[in-house]
C-alpha cells in the first residue's frame, strides 16, 4: 500500500449515542465525542474538529471495529479510548497537549496501546479514570463479564475479576470514589457491586464488598455518580435515588417522577437527573443532613423530543449542562439559571397571546430552555448524499424519514424537512435550488425555499433506489426496476428510457460530458448509453457476477464492482483487469480531473479503499513485455489506501466538481467530508519533508476554496412573501400605535413638567422679593462696618510700625549672643571628633584578631561534618542497592507466583468446563422429559375444561330461557295496562291543546307591546348620536381653544425670557459699581495717609492718576474685585435673582387648572356616552333574540298539535303509536312549563324596564 494517504478527514456531521460516556467537556470552549469511526475534539467556538481515529480493520475480516466507550481526565487532558475488534477489545490513552502555532492551535497526540487479549470478551462496555488520573477502571462484557483496573503511571494492569455478573444482569457503569481510590462502585441491570482495594505484599488487590440494603428488591440501577460530599448517589427504574455514604447506605431519595431515570451527574449546588421524554430534574442541596439531603428546584421538559435522556456532562465553569438524547442529539442547558428557566416559560406562555407573535415565534420561545449544542444530526442511518456545484452544500436523506441540508463551508445544518414516508435516495441540482426526493411509491421534485423544501412535482416511478442530475443540471436519470428514465428539469419531458437490464439496476452513472450514462445491474451486466440516440455505445455481461456500481473514465475504461468482491477494469466490452479485494465493494466513485484520476470505493465494513487508475488500467499482457524490475514497481503501485472513517456500511459517497472534497455516508448517521491531496500534497509526505511544508499549502488550498463566490440566490414562493409582507406590515402597524402611545404620554409628561415648573417659578419669584430685601438690609450694615474697618485699619497701623521698631532692636541682640555660641560649640565638636577616631582604631584592629581565629575554628568544624555526611551517604547508597535488589526478586517471585497460579486455576478451569458441559447435556435431557410430561399433564386438563365449559354453557341456556318465558308474560299484562292509559292520556291532550291556542293569542298580543316600545327607544337613540356629534364639535372646539392658550404661553415664555436677561443685565451692572466703589475707596485710603504727612504734590498728582483711570469705565463689564468681601456678596445676590424670576411666573396657573378640568370632563361625558350606547345596543339586540326564540317555539309547538291529531286517529290500529304520543306529550309538557318561564322573565324585564 502507498505510504502517503490520499484522504485527510476535514469535518463530521454525526454523532454516536450509543457509546459509554459518548460526551465530555475538555475545556470551556471544546468538546469531545464520538461519530464514524472516530473520537472528535470539537471547538464549539470557530467548529474546528481534531480527529482520532480507531483502530484499522486487519485484512479479510468483514467485522466493523466498533469504539464502545470513552472517558477523559480532563486535569491532564487524558482520553481513554475502548474499542471492540474482531480478535479482542483494545483501549488507547491518548494525551492533548496545546502546541501554539503561528495562525492557529495543533492539537499533537500521543497514544498508549492496551490490548486486552487475558478476558473473552471483545467489548469494553466501560471505561473510567480515577478521581487523580492514577488508575483506570475497565469493564468488560459477556461472556466473562470482567472488571479490570489499569495503573496509567506503571503501564500495566493491576488486576483482572472475571464471571462478576450474568448476561441477563448486565453492567452499565463504574467509577471510582473521589476521596479514595480504593472504593469502586458498579451498577447494572439489579446488580450493585462494591470492591475495595488494599495493598498485600507489595500488589494491589481488588476484592468485593459486601453490602446491606434491607428488605429491597434488586431494581435497574441505571447510573449513579459521586456529589460533592463524597456521597453516591444510584438512579433506580422507579424514579428513585439511593444514597449511600461509602458502602453504607443512608436511604432512598423520592424525585416524584414515576418515570425511570437514565442518567444523572452532580455539580456543586446538587445534582441533575435526565428521564423519559427529554424530561429533566434539578434538585440542590437543602439545609438538613437527613432525608431531605436535597430539594426539587425544577423540572424541565424537551419540546417534541420523545427519546429519553441518556447522559448528562457539566461543563467546567457550571454555566452549561450537555443534555445527549438518544435520537443523537446534544443540547444545551443554561445550568446557573436553571432554577428559574421554568417561571420564564410560564411567563412566555402568557404573551402568546398577543396577536402579533406569530407560530413560529411562539415554538422558538417555549423550547428557548434547551439549545443545539452543536447542530442537528440523522438519528438513523443515511440512505441518500448528493454534493452541489454552486452553493456549498451537501444533501442527505435517511431512515429517520427527514432530508437535511448542510453547509459544509459554515459547518452548520442549514435546513431540514421531516416526511411522512422514509426517502430510498436524493439528488441535488448543481445551482443548489432544486432537489429530487424518492420516496417507495413516487418520485418528487422539490424547491429549496429559503426556510421550506416544498415539492411542486411528482413522477410516477416506484421503488427508485438512486437517482442523479447530469453534470450540467439540464437532466436527472432515475432507476424505474430494470429500466432508466431520463428526464429534462425544467420541461420535466422523458426524453429516453433506457431498457436493456433484465434484473433490477443497482447504479447509474454520468459521464463528465453529459452525453453518455453508465448503468449496473444484478443481471450481471454493466451498459454504457448514448443518451442522445438511446442506444448501446459498450456492454459487457460476466456470470456469477451481480455487479452493484461501475463508471466511465475519460480513456473509455469502466471500473465495475460486484459481489465476487473483485475490481474489474473493462475495455470496449472484455475485462482488461481484475483485481482480488478483501471485502466486497458497494460504491463507486470517480475524480473528473485528466491527471491522476482517483477511484474511490466503499464497502460494507465503513471502510474506504483509493486507487489510482493509471496503476490499475494496465492489462496482464502489457505486464508480461515488462522486465522484472518494472513489474515489482508495478506490483507496488497497484496497491491501493485503506481508511476506515465509519463503523457501518457506506452507503454513498461523492466527490467535489474540482476533485478537492469527497463526502461520504454511512447507515451510522454520520456524514464524512475529507480533503482529497493532490499529487504536489503527497509527494512531500513521502519524503518526510517537514510537516510545515505540508501545513502552508493545506492552507494554501483552503485559502482558495474560500475566495470561490458561491451563489447567494435563493428561492421564495409568493405566499411566503406575502405572509411575510403582511406580518411586516402588521408589526409596523404596531410599532406605529406604540410611537403614537408614547407620544400622548410624552405630551402628557410635558404639561406636568410644565404645571411643577410655573409652579417653581412662582416660588422662585417669591424667594427671589425677601433676598431682595436681605441683600438691601445687608448693604446698609455691610456700610457700616466698612466705617468701623477703617477707623481700626488706621490705629492699627500706628500700633505696626512702633512694635515694628522693638521687635528689630531685640532680634539684633539675639543674633550676637547666638553666633557666639554658635563658636563655642564647633571647637568642642573638632575635639570630639578626634576622639572618635582614635577609638575607632582601636577597636577595628580588636575585631580583626578575632574575627581570624573564629574562622580557623569553624573551618575545622565543616571539615569534621564534611566527612561524616559523606559516611552517611555511603550508607544509604548501600542500603538503597540491597532494597533495590531485594524488590526485584521479590516482584519475580510475585510473578511466578501468579504465572503458577494462573496455569494451576486455568487447568481448574478446563476441568470444571467439561463437567459444566456434561451436565448441560444431562439437563438438557432432563428437560426435554419434562417437558414432554407437562405437555401431556396440560392436553388432560385442556379436555376437562372444555368439559365443564360445556356443561356451564348448557345450565345458562336453561336459565335464560325460563327468565324469557317470565318476561313475555309480564310484557303481555303490561301493554293491556299501558292500552288503557292512554286512552286517559289522549284526552288530557285534547284539553292542553286548547289551552295552547289560548296562550298562543297571549304571546300574540305580547309580541304587539314589544314592537311599540322599540320604535320610542330608537328614536331615543337617535337623540343620543346627535348629542354625541354636538359634543364631538365641542371637544373640536376645545382642541382649537387650547391651541390659541398654547401660542399664548410660547408668547409669555419668551417675554420672561426677555425680562430674565435684563435683570442679569441690571444685576451686572450693579456689582461693577460695587466693585468701582471698593477700588475707588482702596484708593483714596492711600491718598489719605499721604495727605497727613502733609505730601500735597503726591496727593494732587494721585487724585488726576485717580480720575483718568476710571473716568472711561465701562460699567456693562464686570469688574475684578481683590477683597473677598466681593465674593461673599455675590453669593448672596443670586437668591434674590432667582426669587425675582419666580415671581414672573405665577400667571399661568389658572389656565392650567382650568385646561385640566375642561379635558376631564370631556373624557368623562365620552366614556358616558359609550357606555349608554352599549347598554342600548345589548337591550335590542336580546329582546329581537327573544321574539325570535318565541316564534320559532310557537311554529313547532302547531306542528306537534298536528302531529299529535294524527297520532289520535291512529291509535284504535296502531299500538306503537302510543308510546310516541305519550313522548311528544312530555316534551310538550316541558315546553309549555319553559314557555311560562319565559313569559315570566319578560314581564319581568318589562316591569324593570318601565321606570327606566
Amino acid at each position: 500500500m502507498q505510504s502517503s494517504k490520499p484522504l485527510q478527514l476535514r469535518h463530521v456531521f454525526g454523532f454516536r449515542a450509543d457509546v459509554s460516556n459518548p460526551f465530555s467537556f475538555v475545556d470551556e470552549h471544546n468538546v469531545i465525542f464520538s461519530a464514524g469511526h472516530s473520537v472528535i475534539v470539537h471547538n464549539i467556538e470557530d467548529k474546528t474538529q481534531t480527529f482520532f481515529g480507531g483502530q484499522p480493520l486487519s485484512s479479510g475480516t468483514t467485522v466493523c471495529n466498533v469504539i464502545t466507550a470513552i472517558d477523559v481526565y480532563t486535569p491532564k487532558k487524558i482520553v481513554a479510548v475502548a474499542e471492540k475488534t474482531e480478535k479482542s477489545a483494545v483501549i488507547q490513552l491518548l494525551e492533548l497537549s496545546a502546541s501554539v502555532d503561528r495562525d492557529k492551535k495543533e492539537r499533537r497526540k500521543r497514544r498508549k496501546m492496551i490490548h486486552c487479549s487475558d478476558i473473552q470478551s471483545r467489548e469494553i462496555i466501560a471505561l473510567k479514570f480515577s478521581h487523580d488520573g492514577k488508575f483506570l477502571l475497565a469493564m468488560g462484557g459477556a461472556p466473562d463479564w470482567c472488571v479490570m483496573t489499569y495503573q496509567r503511571e506503571k503501564g500495566r494492569v493491576v488486576q483482572i475479576l472475571r464471571n462478576q455478573t450474568i448476561s441477563s444482569m448486565p453492567f452499565y457503569s463504574g467509577s471510582y470514589c473521589p476521596s479514595d481510590n480504593n472504593l469502586i462502585v458498579c451498577t447494572g441491570h439489579k446488580v450493585l457491586k462494591f470492591y475495595k482495594a488494599e495493598q498485600v505484599e507489595l500488589r494491589r488487590t481488588i476484592s468485593p464488598v459486601a453490602i446491606a440494603m434491607g428488605k429491597r428488591d434488586p431494581q435497574d440501577y441505571s447510573a449513579h455518580c459521586w456529589d460533592q460530599d463524597k456521597r453516591l448517589l444510584v438512579a433506580t427504574e422507579h424514579g428513585e435515588i439511593l444514597m449511600f455514604d461509602g458502602t453504607e447506605f443512608r436511604g432512598a431519595f423520592d424525585t416524584q417522577f414515576s418515570q425511570p431515570i437514565f442518567c444523572i451527574v452532580s455539580y456543586s449546588r446538587g445534582f441533575v437527573c435526565g428521564g423519559d421524554n427529554g424530561t429533566l430534574l434539578a434538585f440542590e442541596r437543602g439545609d438538613d443532613d437527613d432525608k431531605d439531603a436535597y430539594k426539587k428546584v425544577n423540572q424541565l421538559s424537551m419540546v417534541n423530543e420523545h427519546h429519553s435522556i441518556t447522559h448528562l456532562a457539566v461543563a467546567p465553569s457550571e454555566e452549561q449542562l450537555a443534555c445527549i438524547v438518544a435520537s443523537n442529539q446534544i443540547y444545551t442547558v443554561n445550568l446557573s439559571q436553571i432554577e428559574i428557566l421554568k417561571q420564564q416559560d410560564c411567563d412566555e406562555d402568557e404573551d402568546d397571546d398577543d396577536e402579533w407573535l406569530d407560530e413560529k415565534g411562539v415554538a422558538a420561545e417555549n423550547d428557548a430552555n434547551f439549545q443545539l449544542l452543536l447542530t442537528a444530526f440523522h438519528c438513523k442511518g443515511i440512505n441518500g448524499l448528493d454534493l452541489c456545484m454552486r452553493k456549498p452544500y451537501v444533501v442527505s436523506c435517511g431512515d429517520d424519514r427527514s432530508v437535511k441540508i448542510w453547509n459544509w463551508h459554515e459547518k452548520k445544518m442549514i435546513m431540514s424537512k421531516v416526511f411522512a414516508e422514509d426517502p430510498l435516495c436524493v439528488a441535488v441540482h448543481p445551482n443548489g435550488l432544486h432537489i429530487v426526493v424518492a420516496f417507495a411509491d413516487k418520485l418528487r421534485m422539490m424547491n429549496i425555499l429559503m426556510d421550506d423544501i416544498r415539492a411542486y412535482k411528482d413522477f410516477s416511478i416506484k421503488g427508485c433506489t438512486e437517482v442523479k442530475f447530469s453534470n450540467g443540471g439540464q437532466y436527472f436519470a432515475a432507476i424505474n426496476a430494470s429500466a432508466v428514465q431520463i428526464y429534462e428539469t425544467y420541461t420535466y419531458h422523458n426524453i429516453a428510457t433506457l431498457r436493456g437490464h433484465t434484473a433490477k439496476v443497482t447504479s447509474i452513472w454520468w459521464y463528465f460530458d453529459d452525453s453518455q450514462l453508465v448503468t449496473a445491474s444484478t443481471d450481471n451486466s454493466v451498459l454504457v448509453w448514448n443518451i442522445h440516440h438511446n442506444s448501446r455505445t459498450q456492454e459487457h455481461q460476466h456470470k456469477g457476477c451481480s455487479y452493484s456500481s461501475a463508471c466511465l473514465d475519460r480513456n473509455k475504461l469502466l471500473y465495475a464492482s460486484g459481489n465476487d468482491e473483485t475490481l474489474k477494469v473493462i475495455a470496449d466490452g472484455e475485462v482488461r483487469n481484475i483485481i482480488d479485494l478483501p471485502v466486497g465493494i458497494s460504491s463507486l466513485e470517480l475524480s473528473k480531473s485528466p491527471q491522476n484520476t482517483l477511484l474511490f470505493s466503499c464497502t460494507n465494513t465503513g471502510m474506504l479503499l483509493v486507487f489510482n487508475t493509471a496503476s490499475i488500467a494496465r492489462s496482464p499482457d502489457d505486464e508480461e513485455v515488462i522486465d522484472s524490475t518494472k513489474q515489482q514497481q508495478t506490483d507496488e503501485a497497484i496497491k491501493y489506501v485503506e481508511m476506515q472513517a465509519h463503523t457501518q456500511a457506506i452507503t454513498r459517497l461523492r466527490v467535489s466538481s474540482d476533485d478537492s472534497m469527497l463526502v461520504t455516508a454511512s447507515a451510522d448517521g454520520s456524514v464524512c467530508i475529507f480533503d482529497i491531496m493532490s499529487e504536489d500534497e503527497l509527494e512531500p509526505q513521502a519524503a518526510n519533508i517537514a510537516d510545515q511544508q505540508i501545513e502552508e499549502k493545506q492552507k494554501k488550498k483552503k485559502s482558495e476554496l474560500q475566495q470561490l463566490s458561491w451563489a447567494e440566490e435563493i428561492l421564495v414562493s409568493r405566499s411566503d412573501l406575502e405572509q411575510r409582507l403582511a406580518e411586516i406590515e402588521k408589526l409596523r402597524k404596531h410599532v406605529d400605535d406604540l410611537r403614537l402611545h408614547n407620544e400622548h404620554e410624552i405630551r402628557m409628561k410635558e404639561v406636568n413638567y410644565q404645571q411643577k415648573l410655573r409652579e417653581v417659578n412662582e416660588r422662585f419669584e417669591e424667594e427671589l422679593d425677601q433676598d431682595r430685601n436681605k441683600f438691601n438690609a445687608l448693604r446698609t450694615e455691610r456700610d457700616n462696618m466698612q466705617n468701623k474697618y477703617e477707623d481700626t485699619l488706621s490705629s492699627l497701623t500706628l500700633k505696626h510700625e512702633e512694635n515694628l521698631v522693638e521687635v528689630e532692636h531685640y532680634h539684633q541682640q539675639k543674633m550676637k549672643s547666638e553666633k557666639q555660641r554658635y563658636n563655642d560649640l564647633q571647637m568642642r565638636l573638632d575635639t570630639l571628633q578626634k576622639e572618635w577616631k582614635e577609638d575607632k582604631q582601636r577597636k577595628q584592629a580588636l575585631y580583626d584578631r578575632e574575627l581570624s581565629a573564629l574562622q580557623q575554628e569553624y573551618e575545622m568544624k565543616i571539615a569534621e561534618q564534611k566527612e561524616k555526611i559523606a559516611e552517611i551517604s555511603a550508607k544509604i547508597q548501600k542500603l538503597t542497592r540491597e532494597f533495590e535488589e531485594i524488590k526485584v526478586l521479590l516482584e519475580q517471585d510475585a510473578d511466578k507466583e501468579i504465572a503458577d497460579l494462573k496455569a494451576k486455576y486455568d487447568e481448574i478451569l478446563k476441568t470444571e468446563r467439561t463437567q459444566t458441559l456434561e451436565l448441560r447435556g444431562n439437563n438438557g435431557m432432563l428437560k426435554r422429559e419434562f417437558a414432554g410430561l407437562q405437555q401431556r399433564i396440560k392436553s388432560g386438563n385442556d379436555k376437562m375444561e372444555k368439559s365443564m365449559q360445556e356443561q356451564n354453557k348448557l345450565i345458562e341456556e336453561m336459565r335464560r330461557l325460563e327468565k324469557d318465558i317470565d318476561g313475555y308474560e309480564r310484557e303481555i299484562n303490561e301493554r293491556d295496562s299501558t292500552i288503557k292509559e292512554k286512552k286517559k292520556m289522549i284526552q288530557e291532550v285534547e284539553k292542553k291543546n286548547q289551552e295552547l291556542e289560548k296562550f298562543k293569542f297571549v304571546l300574540d298580543y305580547k309580541i304587539h307591546e314589544l314592537d311599540r316600545q322599540i320604535k320610542p327607544r330608537e328614536a331615543k337613540i337617535e337623540q343620543i348620536d346627535t348629542q354625541i356629534c354636538e359634543m364631538k364639535s365641542e371637544v373640536d372646539a376645545y382642541v382649537l381653544n387650547n391651541r390659541l392658550l398654547a401660542l399664548k404661553v410660547k408668547d409669555l415664555k419668551l417675554k420672561l425670557k426677555g425680562l430674565q436677561n435684563e435683570q442679569s443685565a441690571h444685576s451686572q451692572m450693579n456689582q461693577s459699581i460695587v466693585n468701582l466703589i471698593k477700588v475707588i475707596v482702596h484708593e483714596l485710603s492711600v491718598l489719605n495717609q499721604e495727605a497727613q504727612c502733609n505730601n500735597t504734590e503726591k496727593l494732587k498728582q494721585g487724585i488726576i492718576d485717580l480720575h483718568k483711570q476710571f473716568a472711561d469705565v465701562d460699567l456693562s463689564h464686570p469688574l475684578a474685585n481683590d477683597a473677598d468681601g466681593g465674593n461673599q456678596e455675590e453669593q448672596e445676590n443670586r437668591p434674590e435673582q432667582a426669587e425675582e424670576q419666580a415671581s414672573n411666573l405665577s400667571v399661568h396657573e389658572e389656565f392650567q387648572r382650568r385646561r385640566e378640568y375642561m379635558e376631564r370632563t370631556v373624557q368623562g361625558l365620552q366614556k358616558k356616552l359609550v357606555k349608554d350606547a352599549a347598554v342600548a345596543k345589548k337591550d335590542s339586540t336580546r329582546i329581537m333574540q327573544e321574539n325570535v326564540a318565541l316564534i320559532k317555539e310557537i311554529n313547532e309547538l302547531r306542528r306537534e298539535i298536528v302531529l299529535a291529531k294524527q297520532l289520535q286517529n291512529q291509535s284504535k290500529s296502531d299500538k306503537s303509536v302510543t308510546n310516541s304520543l305519550k313522548r311528544s306529550i312530555r316534551e310538550n309538557q316541558q315546553q309549555i312549563n319553559q314557555l311560562s318561564k319565559l313569559k315570566q322573565h319578560l314581564q319581568s324585564d318589562h316591569n324593570d324596564q318601565q321606570p327606566m
